[in-house]
């Protein structure tokens, strides 16, 4: 039986992909780790950060929260009422294996759709990534 990797390896193959924009299949070169072992931990270490992460980045905001981001939008932009900015992207992707036509856009690429809300402030309050 083999040891399992380390937290550290783990983490640098998973940063070293987010920051270098290559494919998944081209890590396991670099890190001498097998395809469908890098096209595992990647998404597992995301999920990981993003749930240490998101509670600290993104808290969920209260009643308060909502009212404080729409009395901001009202003093720096005249704007009543407002309590974000709303926005989609399409993030280009490779075609993932056995999806078909699921994550196909209009525009023909592949691709998963980013929605993002902001405060007054340009800062993001609320954020989605998906396929629809």
């Amino acid at each position: 039986m083999r040891a399992p990797l380390s937290p550290r390896l783990r983490l640098s193959l998973t940063l070293t992909y987010l920051a270098q924009g290559e494919s998944m299949r081209t890590k396991h070169l670099e890190f001498r780790v097998g395809k469908s072992t890098v096209c595992k931990i990647i998404p597992e270490v995301c999920r990981a950060i993003w749930l240490v992460l998101q509670p600290v980045v993104l808290p969920t905001l209260d009643a308060d929260g909502w009212k404080r981001i729409s009395e901001q939008y009202m003093l720096k932009w005249q704007f009543p009422n407002c309590i974000g900015a709303l926005d989609g992207r399409h993030m280009e992707i490779e075609k993932p294996p056995c999806s078909g036509s699921q994550y196909h856009n209009y525009k023909r690429f592949f691709s998963m759709v980013l929605l993002a809300l902001c405060d007054a402030n340009h800062k993001f309050t609320w954020v989605d990534i998906g396929q629809f």
